[in-house]
């Protein structure tokens, strides 16, 4: 049996909206996931690690980042 996530695509990528342009002014290059990984945790979250941000197929289909090794 597969276990909970610890937070559902959706909000997920509701608070990466957020964080983009509160924190980044909309520029998609400014992301970094460690620095979104705190966001995350620090808006009730704090079960969310880096590595489930990097592995949210939802997520990374929206960021579309040319270079991956930037996260």
């Amino acid at each position: 049996m597969a276990r909970k996530k610890s937070i559902s695509d959706d909000e997920l990528i509701h608070l990466f909206e957020q964080y983009l342009i509160s924190q980044c002014s909309c520029d998609l290059s400014l992301v970094k996931i460690p620095r979104f990984g705190d966001y995350v945790r620090n808006h009730g979250y704090q079960n969310v690690a880096d590595t489930t941000i990097r592995r949210n197929k939802r997520f990374l289909s929206l960021i579309h980042i040319s270079e991956p090794t930037r996260l």
